[in-house]
Protein backbone atom coordinates (compact mmCIF):
# COMPACT_ATOMS: atom_id res chain seq x y z
CA UNK A 1 0.00 0.00 0.00
CA UNK A 2 1.05 3.65 -0.48
CA UNK A 3 0.48 6.79 1.53
CA UNK A 4 1.14 10.29 0.26
CA UNK A 5 2.41 12.76 2.83
CA UNK A 6 3.00 16.45 2.29
CA UNK A 7 5.91 18.03 4.02
CA UNK A 8 4.83 20.39 6.79
CA UNK A 9 6.16 23.66 5.47
CA UNK A 10 5.92 27.15 6.86
CA UNK A 11 2.67 29.06 6.71
CA UNK A 12 2.47 31.31 3.68
CA UNK A 13 0.76 34.09 5.57
CA UNK A 14 -1.14 35.10 8.60
CA UNK A 15 -2.28 38.51 7.43
CA UNK A 16 -3.35 41.57 9.33
CA UNK A 17 -5.00 43.98 6.90
CA UNK A 18 -5.65 47.41 8.28
CA UNK A 19 -7.12 50.57 6.88
CA UNK A 20 -8.59 53.80 8.01
CA UNK A 21 -12.10 54.09 6.66
CA UNK A 22 -15.32 52.63 5.23
CA UNK A 23 -15.52 50.47 2.11
CA UNK A 24 -16.49 51.86 -1.27
CA UNK A 25 -15.89 49.99 -4.53
CA UNK A 26 -14.45 46.94 -2.83
CA UNK A 27 -17.28 46.57 -0.34
CA UNK A 28 -18.56 43.37 -1.92
CA UNK A 29 -15.25 41.59 -1.35
CA UNK A 30 -13.33 43.48 1.31
CA UNK A 31 -15.27 43.94 4.57
CA UNK A 32 -15.62 47.47 5.82
CA UNK A 33 -13.68 49.53 6.40
CA UNK A 34 -10.87 48.97 3.90
CA UNK A 35 -11.28 51.94 1.57
CA UNK A 36 -12.32 55.55 1.89
CA UNK A 37 -12.97 57.57 -1.26
CA UNK A 38 -11.10 54.92 -3.18
CA UNK A 39 -7.95 55.40 -1.13
CA UNK A 40 -7.15 52.50 1.19
CA UNK A 41 -4.34 52.48 3.72
CA UNK A 42 -3.72 48.74 3.81
CA UNK A 43 -1.14 46.98 5.93
CA UNK A 44 -0.43 43.30 5.34
CA UNK A 45 1.40 41.13 7.85
CA UNK A 46 2.61 37.97 6.19
CA UNK A 47 4.98 35.02 6.55
CA UNK A 48 8.56 34.27 5.65
CA UNK A 49 8.30 32.61 2.26
CA UNK A 50 9.19 35.35 -0.21
CA UNK A 51 8.80 35.45 -3.15
CA UNK A 52 5.63 33.40 -2.64
CA UNK A 53 4.48 35.60 0.26
CA UNK A 54 5.34 38.76 -1.62
CA UNK A 55 3.33 37.49 -4.58
CA UNK A 56 0.32 37.16 -2.30
CA UNK A 57 0.79 40.75 -1.11
CA UNK A 58 1.06 41.96 -4.70
CA UNK A 59 -2.11 40.05 -5.59
CA UNK A 60 -4.04 41.75 -2.80
CA UNK A 61 -2.77 45.17 -3.84
CA UNK A 62 -3.49 44.53 -7.53
CA UNK A 63 -6.98 43.30 -6.72
CA UNK A 64 -7.73 46.43 -4.70
CA UNK A 65 -6.44 48.57 -7.54
CA UNK A 66 -8.50 46.74 -10.15
CA UNK A 67 -11.67 47.02 -8.07
CA UNK A 68 -11.17 50.73 -7.59
CA UNK A 69 -10.25 51.54 -11.18
CA UNK A 70 -12.66 54.09 -12.57
CA UNK A 71 -14.63 54.60 -9.35
CA UNK A 72 -15.37 58.06 -8.02
CA UNK A 73 -15.96 59.64 -4.66
CA UNK A 74 -18.31 62.48 -3.86
CA UNK A 75 -18.09 65.46 -1.56
CA UNK A 76 -20.90 66.94 0.48
CA UNK A 77 -21.64 69.22 -2.44
CA UNK A 78 -22.06 66.31 -4.82
CA UNK A 79 -18.92 66.79 -6.94
CA UNK A 80 -16.89 63.73 -7.97
CA UNK A 81 -13.23 62.98 -8.47
CA UNK A 82 -11.03 60.11 -9.62
CA UNK A 83 -10.04 57.50 -7.03
CA UNK A 84 -6.54 56.12 -6.63
CA UNK A 85 -4.83 53.58 -4.41
CA UNK A 86 -2.04 54.97 -2.24
CA UNK A 87 -0.16 51.86 -1.18
CA UNK A 88 0.21 50.09 2.14
CA UNK A 89 2.34 48.63 4.93
CA UNK A 90 3.41 45.09 5.61
CA UNK A 91 5.56 43.24 8.11
CA UNK A 92 6.77 39.64 8.04
CA UNK A 93 5.84 37.40 10.97
CA UNK A 94 9.18 35.67 11.38
CA UNK A 95 12.70 36.11 12.68
CA UNK A 96 15.99 35.94 10.86
CA UNK A 97 16.38 32.22 11.56
CA UNK A 98 12.84 31.02 12.21
CA UNK A 99 9.82 30.76 9.95
CA UNK A 100 6.19 30.44 11.07
CA UNK A 101 5.86 26.69 11.70
CA UNK A 102 3.31 24.26 13.07
CA UNK A 103 3.02 24.61 16.84
CA UNK A 104 4.11 28.24 16.98
CA UNK A 105 1.65 30.97 17.93
CA UNK A 106 0.58 34.28 16.44
CA UNK A 107 2.73 36.04 19.03
CA UNK A 108 5.85 33.89 18.59
CA UNK A 109 7.79 36.49 16.61
CA UNK A 110 6.63 39.86 17.91
CA UNK A 111 5.66 40.73 21.46
CA UNK A 112 3.89 43.72 19.93
CA UNK A 113 3.46 45.60 16.66
CA UNK A 114 3.82 49.39 16.56
CA UNK A 115 4.62 52.25 14.19
CA UNK A 116 7.92 50.60 13.25
CA UNK A 117 5.89 47.71 11.82
CA UNK A 118 2.70 49.38 10.58
CA UNK A 119 3.62 52.98 9.92
CA UNK A 120 0.17 54.15 8.82
CA UNK A 121 -2.37 52.40 11.00
CA UNK A 122 -0.26 52.39 14.18
CA UNK A 123 1.34 55.76 13.52
CA UNK A 124 2.49 57.83 16.46
CA UNK A 125 0.12 60.75 16.84
CA UNK A 126 -0.54 64.06 18.54
CA UNK A 127 -3.89 64.76 20.18
CA UNK A 128 -5.09 68.33 20.74
CA UNK A 129 -7.63 68.93 23.49
CA UNK A 130 -10.24 71.69 23.50
CA UNK A 131 -7.77 74.04 25.24
CA UNK A 132 -5.39 73.65 22.26
CA UNK A 133 -2.86 71.73 24.36
CA UNK A 134 -1.07 68.94 22.50
CA UNK A 135 -0.25 65.45 23.77
CA UNK A 136 1.81 62.84 21.91
CA UNK A 137 0.73 59.19 21.91
CA UNK A 138 1.79 55.81 20.56
CA UNK A 139 -0.25 52.84 19.35
CA UNK A 140 0.46 49.12 19.44
CA UNK A 141 -1.12 45.72 18.88
CA UNK A 142 -0.29 42.63 20.96
CA UNK A 143 -1.36 39.31 19.46
CA UNK A 144 -2.65 36.42 21.54
CA UNK A 145 -0.77 33.14 21.99
CA UNK A 146 -2.97 31.18 19.59
CA UNK A 147 -1.04 28.13 18.30
CA UNK A 148 -1.00 26.89 14.73
CA UNK A 149 -2.25 23.30 14.91
CA UNK A 150 -3.49 20.37 12.86
CA UNK A 151 -7.07 19.86 14.02
CA UNK A 152 -10.44 18.40 13.15
CA UNK A 153 -13.80 19.79 14.26
CA UNK A 154 -17.30 18.65 13.38
CA UNK A 155 -18.38 22.29 13.04
CA UNK A 156 -15.68 23.25 10.56
CA UNK A 157 -14.47 22.30 7.09
CA UNK A 158 -17.00 19.44 6.75
CA UNK A 159 -15.25 17.63 9.61
CA UNK A 160 -12.08 17.27 7.53
CA UNK A 161 -8.65 17.73 9.21
CA UNK A 162 -7.05 21.10 8.53
CA UNK A 163 -4.01 23.12 9.58
CA UNK A 164 -4.88 26.47 11.10
CA UNK A 165 -5.93 28.27 14.27
CA UNK A 166 -8.61 26.64 16.41
CA UNK A 167 -10.06 29.17 18.88
CA UNK A 168 -12.61 27.96 21.43
CA UNK A 169 -15.16 30.36 22.90
CA UNK A 170 -13.34 32.95 25.02
CA UNK A 171 -9.98 32.78 23.23
CA UNK A 172 -8.02 36.03 23.47
CA UNK A 173 -7.17 37.36 20.00
CA UNK A 174 -5.35 40.65 20.57
CA UNK A 175 -5.02 43.89 22.51
CA UNK A 176 -4.93 47.32 20.91
CA UNK A 177 -3.50 50.13 23.06
CA UNK A 178 -3.32 53.89 22.58
CA UNK A 179 -0.90 55.26 25.18
CA UNK A 180 -0.18 58.94 25.84
CA UNK A 181 3.44 59.84 26.50
CA UNK A 182 2.22 62.50 28.94
CA UNK A 183 -1.36 62.02 30.10
CA UNK A 184 -3.89 64.08 28.14
CA UNK A 185 -5.25 66.95 30.22
CA UNK A 186 -9.03 66.80 30.61
CA UNK A 187 -9.15 70.38 31.87
CA UNK A 188 -11.06 69.53 35.03
CA UNK A 189 -12.58 66.59 36.90
CA UNK A 190 -15.45 66.51 34.37
CA UNK A 191 -12.98 66.06 31.47
CA UNK A 192 -14.62 68.94 29.58
CA UNK A 193 -11.44 69.62 27.58
CA UNK A 194 -11.64 66.20 25.90
CA UNK A 195 -15.09 66.83 24.46
CA UNK A 196 -15.67 68.29 20.98
CA UNK A 197 -12.22 67.14 19.85
CA UNK A 198 -10.86 64.69 17.28
CA UNK A 199 -8.54 61.74 17.78
CA UNK A 200 -7.06 59.23 15.35
CA UNK A 201 -7.17 55.58 16.44
CA UNK A 202 -6.15 52.62 14.27
CA UNK A 203 -5.76 54.95 11.30
CA UNK A 204 -9.34 56.19 11.58
CA UNK A 205 -10.65 59.60 12.67
CA UNK A 206 -13.06 59.77 15.60
CA UNK A 207 -14.84 62.70 17.22
CA UNK A 208 -15.04 62.67 21.04
CA UNK A 209 -18.58 63.82 21.70
CA UNK A 210 -18.57 63.01 25.43
CA UNK A 211 -16.00 62.10 28.08
CA UNK A 212 -17.28 61.47 31.59
CA UNK A 213 -15.37 60.45 34.72
CA UNK A 214 -16.22 57.33 36.64
CA UNK A 215 -18.51 57.51 39.61
CA UNK A 216 -19.02 54.86 42.27
CA UNK A 217 -18.56 51.42 40.71
CA UNK A 218 -18.42 52.73 37.13
CA UNK A 219 -15.29 53.73 35.26
CA UNK A 220 -14.52 56.51 32.83
CA UNK A 221 -16.65 56.58 29.67
CA UNK A 222 -15.71 57.99 26.26
CA UNK A 223 -18.22 58.29 23.40
CA UNK A 224 -16.76 58.41 19.88
CA UNK A 225 -18.50 59.33 16.64
CA UNK A 226 -17.40 58.17 13.22
CA UNK A 227 -15.92 61.34 11.74
CA UNK A 228 -15.57 60.05 8.18
CA UNK A 229 -18.44 62.09 6.73
CA UNK A 230 -19.04 65.19 8.85
CA UNK A 231 -20.83 68.32 7.64
CA UNK A 232 -22.37 71.48 9.04
CA UNK A 233 -26.01 71.85 8.05
CA UNK A 234 -27.90 75.15 7.93
CA UNK A 235 -31.62 75.00 8.66
CA UNK A 236 -33.78 74.22 5.60
CA UNK A 237 -30.78 73.84 3.28
CA UNK A 238 -30.10 70.30 2.02
CA UNK A 239 -26.67 68.79 1.55
CA UNK A 240 -25.71 65.61 -0.26
CA UNK A 241 -23.44 63.30 1.73
CA UNK A 242 -21.61 60.30 0.27
CA UNK A 243 -21.35 57.17 2.45
CA UNK A 244 -19.57 54.35 0.69
CA UNK A 245 -21.19 53.99 -2.71
CA UNK A 246 -24.49 55.49 -1.48
CA UNK A 247 -25.51 59.14 -1.42
CA UNK A 248 -27.99 60.76 0.94
CA UNK A 249 -29.59 64.19 0.97
CA UNK A 250 -29.90 65.54 4.52
CA UNK A 251 -31.88 68.62 5.61
CA UNK A 252 -31.94 70.24 9.04
CA UNK A 253 -35.70 70.71 9.47
CA UNK A 254 -35.94 71.74 13.13
CA UNK A 255 -33.50 73.56 15.40
CA UNK A 256 -33.82 74.67 19.00
CA UNK A 257 -31.10 75.39 21.54
CA UNK A 258 -32.72 73.25 24.27
CA UNK A 259 -35.30 71.04 22.52
CA UNK A 260 -32.83 69.65 20.01
CA UNK A 261 -32.63 69.24 16.25
CA UNK A 262 -34.41 67.09 13.64
CA UNK A 263 -33.51 66.01 10.13
CA UNK A 264 -35.06 64.73 6.91
CA UNK A 265 -33.00 62.15 5.01
CA UNK A 266 -33.61 60.80 1.49
CA UNK A 267 -31.60 58.54 -0.79
CA UNK A 268 -30.94 54.85 -1.39
CA UNK A 269 -34.68 54.20 -1.43
CA UNK A 270 -35.42 55.82 1.93
CA UNK A 271 -37.48 58.85 2.95
CA UNK A 272 -36.95 59.33 6.67
CA UNK A 273 -37.59 62.07 9.22
CA UNK A 274 -35.94 61.83 12.61
CA UNK A 275 -37.46 62.86 15.89
CA UNK A 276 -35.74 65.56 17.95
CA UNK A 277 -32.12 64.69 18.72
CA UNK A 278 -29.58 66.06 21.18
CA UNK A 279 -25.80 66.28 20.95
CA UNK A 280 -24.39 62.74 20.95
CA UNK A 281 -27.63 61.08 19.85
CA UNK A 282 -27.51 58.54 17.03
CA UNK A 283 -30.29 57.45 14.67
CA UNK A 284 -30.22 54.48 12.29
CA UNK A 285 -30.91 55.58 8.73
CA UNK A 286 -30.37 52.31 6.85
CA UNK A 287 -28.32 49.13 7.25
CA UNK A 288 -24.95 50.12 8.74
CA UNK A 289 -25.57 53.86 8.17
CA UNK A 290 -26.28 56.12 11.14
CA UNK A 291 -26.84 59.84 11.60
CA UNK A 292 -25.09 61.24 14.68
CA UNK A 293 -25.38 64.76 16.09
CA UNK A 294 -21.96 66.19 16.91
CA UNK A 295 -23.06 69.69 17.85
CA UNK A 296 -26.31 71.64 18.07
CA UNK A 297 -25.40 75.23 17.15
CA UNK A 298 -28.88 76.71 17.43
CA UNK A 299 -28.81 80.20 18.88
CA UNK A 300 -25.03 80.25 19.38
CA UNK A 301 -23.08 83.45 18.91
CA UNK A 302 -24.33 86.29 16.72
CA UNK A 303 -25.31 84.13 13.78
CA UNK A 304 -28.73 84.72 12.23
CA UNK A 305 -29.19 81.10 11.13
CA UNK A 306 -29.49 77.86 13.06
CA UNK A 307 -26.98 75.11 12.32
CA UNK A 308 -26.03 71.60 13.40
CA UNK A 309 -22.90 69.54 12.87
CA UNK A 310 -23.57 65.89 12.04
CA UNK A 311 -21.73 62.80 10.89
CA UNK A 312 -23.21 60.18 8.60
CA UNK A 313 -21.50 56.81 8.82
CA UNK A 314 -21.11 53.89 11.21
CA UNK A 315 -22.46 55.83 14.18
CA UNK A 316 -21.30 55.91 17.80
CA UNK A 317 -18.82 53.76 19.71
CA UNK A 318 -18.93 53.84 23.52
CA UNK A 319 -15.93 52.65 25.50
CA UNK A 320 -16.08 52.46 29.30
CA UNK A 321 -13.54 51.18 31.76
CA UNK A 322 -14.07 47.48 32.46
CA UNK A 323 -17.14 47.22 30.23
CA UNK A 324 -17.97 45.80 26.82
CA UNK A 325 -17.58 48.23 23.95
CA UNK A 326 -20.94 49.34 22.57
CA UNK A 327 -21.80 50.25 18.99
CA UNK A 328 -24.82 52.51 18.70
CA UNK A 329 -25.81 51.70 22.31
CA UNK A 330 -25.67 47.93 21.83
CA UNK A 331 -23.02 45.58 23.27
CA UNK A 332 -20.82 44.17 20.51
CA UNK A 333 -21.55 40.63 21.74
CA UNK A 334 -25.28 41.26 21.16
CA UNK A 335 -24.84 42.27 17.52
CA UNK A 336 -25.55 39.24 15.32
CA UNK A 337 -22.84 39.81 12.72
CA UNK A 338 -20.09 39.65 15.36
CA UNK A 339 -20.93 36.06 16.45
CA UNK A 340 -20.87 36.75 20.21
CA UNK A 341 -17.35 38.23 20.07
CA UNK A 342 -16.44 40.51 22.97
CA UNK A 343 -14.36 43.70 22.93
CA UNK A 344 -13.66 45.03 26.42
CA UNK A 345 -12.26 48.47 27.24
CA UNK A 346 -9.58 49.28 29.79
CA UNK A 347 -9.21 53.03 30.37
CA UNK A 348 -6.45 54.29 32.62
CA UNK A 349 -7.04 57.79 33.97
CA UNK A 350 -6.50 60.01 36.99
CA UNK A 351 -8.77 62.74 38.34
CA UNK A 352 -8.24 65.10 35.40
CA UNK A 353 -6.03 63.19 32.96
CA UNK A 354 -6.39 60.37 30.41
CA UNK A 355 -3.40 58.00 30.32
CA UNK A 356 -4.32 55.17 27.93
CA UNK A 357 -7.08 53.21 26.18
CA UNK A 358 -6.83 49.46 25.60
CA UNK A 359 -9.28 47.32 23.62
CA UNK A 360 -9.19 43.58 24.33
CA UNK A 361 -10.75 41.26 21.73
CA UNK A 362 -11.90 37.70 22.51
CA UNK A 363 -13.94 35.41 20.27
CA UNK A 364 -17.45 34.35 21.21
CA UNK A 365 -18.48 31.20 19.39
CA UNK A 366 -15.86 28.57 18.58
CA UNK A 367 -13.85 30.27 15.84
CA UNK A 368 -11.52 28.87 13.20
CA UNK A 369 -8.96 30.38 10.86
CA UNK A 370 -7.24 28.47 8.07
CA UNK A 371 -6.19 28.93 4.47
CA UNK A 372 -9.17 30.08 2.44
CA UNK A 373 -11.47 30.64 5.42
CA UNK A 374 -13.24 33.89 6.20
CA UNK A 375 -11.00 36.47 7.82
CA UNK A 376 -11.39 37.62 11.42
CA UNK A 377 -12.16 41.33 11.73
CA UNK A 378 -11.98 43.43 14.90
CA UNK A 379 -15.66 43.87 15.84
CA UNK A 380 -17.03 47.37 15.98
CA UNK A 381 -13.89 49.06 14.65
CA UNK A 382 -13.23 46.93 11.58
CA UNK A 383 -9.70 48.19 10.97
CA UNK A 384 -7.80 45.01 11.85
CA UNK A 385 -8.21 41.88 9.77
CA UNK A 386 -6.62 38.51 10.50
CA UNK A 387 -6.42 36.11 7.56
CA UNK A 388 -4.33 33.07 6.72
CA UNK A 389 -2.99 32.23 3.27
CA UNK A 390 -2.18 28.89 1.67
CA UNK A 391 0.64 26.59 2.72
CA UNK A 392 3.88 26.61 0.80
CA UNK A 393 4.56 23.00 -0.28
CA UNK A 394 7.36 23.27 -2.86
CA UNK A 395 7.71 19.51 -3.31
CA UNK A 396 6.08 16.23 -2.37
CA UNK A 397 7.58 13.43 -0.37
CA UNK A 398 6.53 9.83 -0.93
CA UNK A 399 6.37 7.35 1.93
CA UNK A 400 5.64 3.75 0.98
CA UNK A 401 4.69 0.81 3.17
CA UNK A 402 5.58 -2.45 1.38
CA UNK A 403 5.55 -6.18 1.99
CA UNK A 404 9.02 -7.33 3.10
CA UNK A 405 8.32 -10.99 3.70
CA UNK A 406 5.57 -12.98 5.35
CA UNK A 407 5.86 -11.23 8.72
CA UNK A 408 7.40 -7.89 7.91
CA UNK A 409 6.60 -4.54 6.37
CA UNK A 410 9.19 -2.16 4.99
CA UNK A 411 8.92 1.63 5.17
CA UNK A 412 10.57 3.83 2.56
CA UNK A 413 10.62 7.59 3.09
CA UNK A 414 12.76 10.73 2.93
CA UNK A 415 14.54 12.60 5.69
CA UNK A 416 16.84 15.61 5.71
CA UNK A 417 19.87 13.49 4.83
CA UNK A 418 18.20 11.64 1.95
CA UNK A 419 16.14 8.48 1.38
CA UNK A 420 15.88 5.81 4.07
CA UNK A 421 14.15 2.47 4.50
CA UNK A 422 13.64 0.26 7.51
CA UNK A 423 11.62 -2.84 8.40
CA UNK A 424 8.55 -3.00 10.62
CA UNK A 425 7.66 -6.21 12.46
CA UNK A 426 3.98 -7.13 12.22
Amino acid sequence: MKFNFRKIASVLSSAVMVSSTVALAAAATYPAPFIKSGQPNVAIVYGQNAPLDLAAVINVNNDLNSRLAGTTSGSSGGSTGSSTVIGGDYVKLHTENDEFNLGESMSSFYSSLDSDNLATVLADGTYENDDNDEFDYTQEISLGKIPLTHFQDSDYNDDKPVIGFNMPDGTFVLNYTLDFNDAADGGNAAFDSLEDTNIKMLGRDYYIVRATPGAGSTGMKIELLDAANSVTLTKDEAQTIQVGDKSYEVTLTYSHSTNGVAFHVTGDGIDFTTDKMSTGDVKKISNDVYLAVKENLAGEGDQDVDQAVISLGTGKITIQQGEEVQVNNEDISDIDKYNDAVVTANIVNSTEHLDSITLSWTVGDDTFLSAGSDALILPGFGTIKLAMGAWNTPKKEMTTLENDGSEKLRVKTSVADGSVQFPLVC
